[in-house]
Formats: structure tokens, sequence, C-alpha cells
């Protein structure tokens, strides 16, 4: 993919969907830290902000093919980090349920047993 735009952000993006790898650490560099502090302050996990950074431009590389279309390369990212942001709050409230449905049904298992004992003895 060819692209003539003048040498700035478009340029990088056009450069990284040809695979230009000095291309994506340039975007890598003038957006790590932006974004590793939105996904901090949202996450209030410094692991978390982490790997949300690492997911979000591992999507980079790997949808680079399609990166000169972007207009907003800013919005797109942090629009990108926001939903693994809200998908990863949904799955540790969906393990919250199912952990305290597990430890529920093991009190009442457990509150069963002990009453089975006592009735046999």
């Amino acid at each position: 993919m060819s692209c003539n735009r003048p040498i700035n952000e478009s340029t990088l993006l056009c450069q990284l969907a040809d695979g230009n790898r000095e291309a994506f650490r340039i975007l890598y560099d003038n957006y790590r830290d932006k974004l590793f502090y939105y996904a901090l302050r949202l996450t209030g996990s410094k692991q978390a902000a982490e790997d949300i950074l690492q997911e979000v431009f591992i999507k980079v590389w790997m949808g680079r093919n399609t990166m000169a279309d972007i207009r907003s390369f800013e919005a797109w990212l942090f629009t990108l980090a926001k939903h693994k942001i809200i998908n990863g709050l949904r799955r540790l409230s969906l393990e919250h349920t199912i952990l305290a449905e597990i430890r529920k049904d093991l009190h009442a298992h457990a509150d069963s047993t002990i009453h089975a004992i006592d009735y046999n003895e």
C-alpha cells in the first residue's frame, strides 16, 4: 500500500500499513505513556494498564494493513483501549459473580454435610 501524504502521523500510518517496524516504534513511543496513564487512571492497576498497553499495540501491529485508512489514530487508539478496559472489567465482574456462587454452593454443601454428620451421630 502506498500513500502520498506529508511526513506526519498519516505518513507513519501508511508506512505501518506497509509493515514498517520503525513507523510502529515511533507511533508506540509517541503514545505509550499517554495510553498507559489513561489505562492506569481507569483501572487503578499498574499491571492492568501495562496489559492494556500491550494488547492495544499488538492489535495495532496485527491490523497494520488497515492503519492507512484511520483518520484519527489517537481517537482510534484510545477507543480501542477503552473497549479493552470495559471488557476486562466485565470479565472481572463475571469472575467475581462465579466465585461468589461457588462459595455459596460450597458453603451450602458443607452445611448439609455437617448437618448429616450431626444427624448420624
